[in-house]
C-alpha cells in the first residue's frame, strides 16, 4: 500500500499528515510532497508533532514531480491550492482524494495564538486521517466503527495526559456530543458528572493500587510482624502498624483477617487496634480518590490525621488492658498460609516476576471496588444533577453545633467502603456542607460499620466493641470539629 500525500510548500500540513498517517500503520508506504515546495519542514510543525510523540524533523520537503511516474494506491491533497494545480500522474493512481486542512503558518497574532491555532490543525488533521486509515484502509466503514475509534482515541489522551481539564473534555464530548445529552438540563449535568468521576478515579485507583503493591511486595506482613514482637519500640510501634493499615487495600470488613493474624501472633491489642482503625480509612481507594476529588493539600491533611487517629486510638485502647474481653476462639484458630510476599522474600524472587501479579492484583482491586464506585458515583451523580443548593445546609451547615456528631452518628449504621463514599462527599461539599462535617461522615462509614462489628464479634465480646466503636466515634467528632476549623 503506497500512499502520496500533497500540499503547496511540503512544509506543514502535508508533512503532519504524513507522521500521523505512518504511526497509524508501520506496514504501508506514506510519502508527501509539495507542489512548490519549501526549503525545510516548519518549526513548529516539527514541534507540534513532538508534543504527541511523532518525530518529523528529519522530513524534508520533496517536489512532487519526483513521484509523478510512480504507482499510488492514493494521492491526497490537503490544500486548496494543491488540489487545484496537482499534476497529472504518469503511474497509476488507484484513488484521489482531497481533505483540506486550514494553512496554520499564515497565521497572524501573538505566539501563543500561533501555537494555539498550530495544536487545533494538528487535531484535525489526526482526526480526519484516523478516519481515513480505518474508512479506506482497513476497509471499515460503518459509523458504529468510527465512533468506536474516537472513543479509544479519546481515550488514550485522557489516560496520556493527567490533565482533569482533558477528562472533562472527554466526558463533555461523550456525553453531549455522542449520547446528545442537553448541558443545560439536570440529566446532561448529572451523567456528566458520573463519566468524569469514574474514569478520574479508576485511572488513579490502578496507579496508585500497583505503587501499593510494589511496597507490599517488599514489606511483607511476616516481616512487620517478626519486627514488633522481637524489639522494644517505645511506642513506635503504634506508628508502624498505622502506617501498615495505610498501605493495605482494605475496607473495615477485610481488615479483620489480618487483624485476626496480629493477635494470634501475639501483637499488642493495643498496636493491632492502631492497624484496624487506619486501615479503612486511609489507603490507595481513599488516597486516589482524594487526590482526584480535593487536591493535595486536603488529601495530604487527612492521610495524616488519619495515621494519628490509629496511632493515639490503639494507643489509649492499649492502655486499657482490653484482652481479657478477646474471645476463646482467637486462641484456636490456625495460621493463614503463607502470603505471596513471604514466598517471594524466601525464594528472592526479582522483580520482573513480581510485577505482572502485583499488576494482576492492582486490577483486581480496581474490579473488586468498581460496582462501589459506579454506585457511589451514580449517588453522588443525582445529587449533584437533581438535589438543589442549600438543601444540606439547613440540617449540616456550620452554624449547627451539633452538625459532626449528628454526622457521625447517622453514619455508623451505613457501610461503605472508601470508594462508595469519597463521591457522595464531593457532593456533600459542592451543596454547602462543611468539608470538616462531610470528612467526619466518610470516616465514620467506612471506619465503623455494622458488618464490621459483626465479623468482629468472632474476635471479642460486644463490651469490646462497644468500647472501641466509642473511643473512635469520639476521636472522629473531634477531628470533624478540627477539619472545619483549619480547612
Amino acid at each position: 500500500m503506497k500512499i502520496l500525500i500533497l500540499c503547496t510548500g511540503n512544509s506543514c500540513r502535508s508533512q503532519m499528515a504524513h507522521g500521523f498517517l505512518q504511526s497509524f500503520d508501520r506496514n504501508i508506504q506514506v510519502y508527501s510532497a509539495g507542489t512548490h515546495p519549501a526549503e525545510k519542514v516548519n518549526p513548529l510543525a516539527v514541534k507540534t508533532m513532538a508534543e504527541v510523540g511523532i518525530d518529523i524533523s528529519k522530513h524534508i520537503p520533496t517536489n512532487v514531480t519526483a513521484y509523478l511516474s510512480e504507482t499510488w494506491d492514493y494521492v491526497i491533497t490537503v490544500c486548496g491550492s494543491a488540489n487545484e494545480t496537482c499534476p497529472a500522474f504518469e503511474g497509476n493512481v488507484g484513488k484521489r482524494l482531497h481533505i483540506g486542512f486550514d494553512d496554520p503558518s499564515e497565521v497572524i497574532g501573538t505566539t501563543d495564538f500561533i501555537r494555539s491555532e498550530f495544536e487545533r490543525v494538528r487535531n484535525e488533521i489526526k482526526n480526519e486521517f484516523a478516519k481515513f486509515y480505518i474508512t479506506e484502509i482497513k476497509n471499515k466503514n460503518c459509523l458504529n466503527v468510527l465512533v468506536t475509534v474516537d472513543f479509544f482515541r479519546q481515550f488514550v489522551r485522557v489516560i496520556t495526559n493527567n490533565n482533569g481539564i482533558m477528562i472533562q473534555r472527554f466526558a463533555d464530548w461523550l456525553v453531549y456530543d455522542i449520547f446528545g445529552l442537553d448541558a443545560s438540563t439536570a440529566l446532561g449535568e448529572a451523567v456528566n458528572f458520573f463519566f468524569y468521576d469514574t474514569i478520574k478515579i479508576l485511572i488513579l485507583l490502578f496507579f496508585i493500587s500497583v505503587i501499593m503493591g510494589i511496597i507490599n511486595a517488599y514489606f511483607p506482613i511476616e516481616r512487620l510482624r517478626n519486627y514488633l514482637t522481637s524489639r522494644k519500640l517505645y511506642g513506635l510501634q503504634y506508628f508502624f502498624a498505622a502506617l501498615f493499615g495505610a498501605i493495605t487495600p482494605f475496607c473495615s470488613c477485610s481488615s479483620i483477617p489480618l487483624f485476626i493474624g496480629f493477635v494470634k501472633g501475639g501483637i499488642p491489642l493495643g498496636v493491632t487496634f492502631a492497624y484496624l482503625i487506619t486501615s479503612p480509612l486511609v489507603n490507595e481507594v481513599a488516597v486516589a480518590m482524594f487526590i482526584g476529588t480535593f487536591g493535595l493539600r486536603i488529601t495530604s491533611i487527612y492521610v495524616v490525621s488519619g495515621i494519628l487517629l490509629g496511632m493515639v486510638g490503639g494507643f489509649i485502647l492499649g492502655k486499657m488492658k482490653l484482652e481479657p474481653y478477646l474471645s476463646d476462639w482467637v486462641k484456636q484458630i490456625q495460621q493463614n498460609s503463607t502470603s505471596d510476599s513471604g514466598t517471594w522474600e524466601k525464594e528472592h524472587t526479582p522483580f520482573f516476576r513480581r510485577l505482572p501479579i502485583i499488576m494482576q492484583e492492582a486490577w483486581g482491586i480496581v474490579r473488586g471496588v468498581l460496582l462501589y464506585i459506579l454506585i457511589g458515583i451514580g449517588i453522588g451523580a443525582f445529587m449533584h444533577g437533581y438535589v438543589p443548593e442549600g438543601f444540606f445546609e439547613q440540617y449540616m451547615s456550620k452554624e449547627n453545633w451539633f452538625a459532626v456528631p449528628l454526622s457521625v452518628v447517622l453514619a455508623v449504621p451505613m457501610y461503605a467502603n472508601a470508594a462508595g463514599i469519597v463521591p457522595v462527599i464531593e457532593v456533600f461539599v459542592a451543596k454547602g456542607i462543611p468539608i470538616g462535617t462531610a470528612i467526619a461522615f466518610m470516616m465514620a462509614v467506612v471506619g465503623l460499620s455494622l458488618p464490621e462489628a459483626t465479623l468482629l464479634k468472632k474476635v471479642m465480646t460486644w463490651r469490646l466493641i462497644g468500647i472501641f466503636f466509642g473511643v473512635i466515634t469520639l476521636f472522629i467528632i473531634m477531628l470533624g470539629y478540627l477539619y472545619n476549623i483549619v480547612l
